[in-house]
């Protein structure tokens, strides 16, 4: 289920805020959380995810804390973009951004409309398997495409992440484009609310 709250809204980034989507297991405990990134705790984690050789992500940022620091201060303040933590129980398992895919840097490579949002995520390669993340990134879509107005949700994927090209059409997503966006070749992937 969603609570009552806004996906998309500026928040303060060196507070603790709770989850925009919550979902259970088959006992009625919580399974799973989304809520927006705590700079003073996640960020550690990680730094420590994006220097590992196993980590994943489709957004290309400096990696020193400094940098990090900044830029998720900088998409939590922000009013129309967002920065999640994904947990699984206790543990941190993932993490999300999505921004309007009009102002992405994937807009100038495949038409968008308004009420579309890019997702980018960093996803550690330890504590879950590859089919649990992108369940895991397709449940998030299709919660938000359920619960606020949003049409489409757009995943670019760097070709060279063959684990996830091999996996990502099981949960739900589609390819719908191919090029070359920051000097790297990209698959794109859309999740739309005439598919869940």
């Amino acid at each position: 289920m969603a609570n009552e709250v806004t996906l998309v809204q500026s928040v303060n980034p060196f507070a603790k805020h709770p989850p925009v989507l919550t979902w259970t297991d088959g006992e009625g405990d919580v399974a799973w959380q989304v809520r927006p990134l705590w700079i003073i705790k996640d960020l550690m984690c990680m730094h420590k995810w994006l220097n590992n050789v196993n980590c994943l992500t489709n957004q290309a940022f400096n990696r020193n804390e400094a940098s990090l620091i900044s830029h998720y201060r900088n998409r939590l303040w922000a009013t129309e973009e967002q920065s999640f933590i994904v947990q699984r129980k206790e543990q941190l398992v993932g993490q999300l951004d999505i921004i309007p895919a009009a102002v992405s840097s994937l807009a100038m490579m495949h038409p968008v409309a308004e009420d579309e949002l890019a997702l980018y995520y960093v996803f550690p390669g330890e504590h879950l398997s590859v089919e649990y993340w992108l369940q895991t990134m397709a449940y998030f879509c299709k919660l938000a495409l359920k619960f606020y107005p949003v049409t489409s949700l757009y995943l670019e994927i760097p070709v060279d992440q063959r684990i996830l090209h091999s996996k990502v059409g099981y949960a739900g997503f589609r390819q719908v484009n191919e090029y070359w966006n920051q000097e790297r070749q990209v698959h794109l992937y859309m999740i739309s609310d005439s598919e869940h």
